[in-house]
This record gives structure tokens, sequence and C-alpha cells, in this order.
């Protein structure tokens, strides 16, 4: 049986969204669910029932899950043993992350690859699928915007900072930041999008008694860009997330209490991994110049 088939089951079945578990795969909504049409013919049962308003797991679907779970947990310690006979085979290691503003991130994990001869494999995701994926030993780390419950251990390794992001058109000198929120529309990243980032833009506008002309929410990064460039408002974003290359925009760092994020790197204690420890302690000692 395909292995691929059964991690592409076991996504799917963890957050019951073709289209979420196909964007995590990078594959098309018709490859995955082609591959899960493969696994029902195999089974000789159906594991997901499609319905117009969703998809729900079946009875044999709850047995495949728990049963693919402990064969790819061996699958892995087997995968590990070889690579410590052969001894020159590269090791890889499985890193997810909540941020939307994934190339700092990206940056940190290929400057340890290069000095470690080690491959990192960074996947999307909300917080809760790669705390799942951790529990589960599916995962070895996961950056998130949140810190982690035992038996999960984390530890902060930078603040992921706000921005503002207006036209320059409408730039005045010697004008408050804040002014510009009674003039025009602030456009923020919805809730459904980042959660968190969502909340902390509301409890920044609170706490600096700001009320902004109109709030708007999109689900994208680059559309609440193309807004502000297209004169239709202001946004905030994650400072690593805008896209700098528009002429038009500027960038401005917010200050002040809820202004950043916190970014924690979270792992599974109770899973022993010596090259996971070896990122952890990096990342300790020099994760602040990347991120």
């Amino acid at each position: 049986m395909n292995v691929k088939k059964l991690v592409s089951f076991i996504m799917l079945y963890q957050t019951l969204n073709f289209n979420e578990t196909a964007k995590k795969l990078f594959i098309t909504q018709s490859a995955l669910s082609k591959q899960i049409t493969s696994l029902e013919n195999n089974f000789g049962k159906k594991l997901f029932i499609r319905h117009y308003d969703g998809i729900y797991p079946t009875q044999a679907s709850r047995k495949v899950y728990q049963d693919a779970l402990v064969l790819l947990k061996d699958l892995e310690k087997l995968i590990d043993k070889t690579s410590l006979l052969a001894g020159d085979l590269r090791e890889t290691l499985f890193i997810g992350t909540s941020m939307p503003a994934t190339y700092p991130i990206a940056k940190l994990s290929a400057s340890f690859s290069a000095n470690n001869n080690i491959e990192l494999k960074l996947t999307s995701g909300t917080v809760a699928s790669h705390i799942q994926s951790l529990r589960e030993g599916l995962s070895h780390l996961a950056f998130l915007n949140t810190p982690v419950l035992p038996p999960l251990d984390c530890i902060q390794v930078s603040n992921e900072k706000l921005v503002l992001v207006i036209n320059k058109a409408h730039l005045r000198p010697n004008t408050s930041i804040h002014t510009y929120f009674q003039e025009l529309p602030l456009i923020g990243l919805s809730p459904d999008y980042d959660a968190t980032i969502a909340r902390e833009t509301h409890r920044y506008l609170i706490t600096h008694h700001i009320n902004p002309m109109r709030l708007d929410y999109v689900n994208d990064i680059f559309i609440l860009q193309g807004l502000v460039s297209a004169n239709l408002g202001i946004g905030i974003v994650y400072e690593s997330a805008a896209a700098k290359q528009d002429s038009a925009l500027e960038f401005v760092t917010l200050s002040g209490m809820h202004s950043a994020i916190p970014l924690y790197l979270a792992w599974n204690p109770e899973i022993e991994n010596k090259t996971r420890d070896v990122f952890v302690e990096f990342c300790i000692n020099c994760g602040e110049r990347w991120l």
C-alpha cells in the first residue's frame, strides 16, 4: 500500500476538509480525492461520507486511522534504525508552522540545514493541527503563535511584529499614525485566516483607544495589500509577511501593547530525537538573528 495515500488519509481525517488537506500536501483536490477513493477500493469500505455541508468519517475510517498511525510510527522507527546503520543517509525533520509568514522561518531552517546536512520540511496549518501532529509523532517541531501545554514543551524564539500598511499618497508629515485610523477604513486579517493576528489587532485598537472609521476583514495578506495599494483603506499585517515590493505602499512598524505576537517553537519531549534537540539548541543560540 502507498504510504503517501495513508498520510493523505490521516491529514484528511484530522482536518475533514479536502481543500485544506490538499494545500498542506501541495497537491490538487482532485489528486487527493483519487488517493482516498483508491484507499476505499483497497479496503472495500467507505472511509468518508461526502455531504453538501462537509465530509464525515465512517466507523471503518476510525479503525483505519488508528492502525495507520501505528503503522507510520513503526515505519519511522525503521527508517531511523536504517539511517543509523547506513550512516551516510541525510536526516529529515518535519516542522509545522501556523504563521502565514514563513520566510524568516525558512531562512533559519535553511541556515541550520546547510551547516548540519539535515533536511527540514516545512508544512503550514492551524495551531490545533500541529499540536495534534506533535502529540502523535507525525512531526518533530512546530513554530506556533501560541504556547503549548504539557506534555508538549516550547520556547519563545522571537516576536512577530505588526505593521501598518498605508498608501504613501495618504502620508502627511508630523501626523500621528493613529490619525489615519479615523480617516480611512481599516482592513484586517480575518479570524478564519489567522485568529491570533485578528485578536491582537482588536486588542491593539482597544488598548490605544482607536475607533476605526470602518473595520473590514479579508482572508489573504496579498489581497489586503492590494486593497491598500488601490487606495481602499489601511491594513495591519505581520512585518515578515509584508510584500514590500509595491512602491505605492509604506510599512510602519506599530509600537506599544499588542503590537507584537510571540513566536514559539514547540516539540514533544516524550518522543526522543537527538536531531530535533540540536535544532532547538540552534534556535535558542541564534534564532533571534533570523526571526
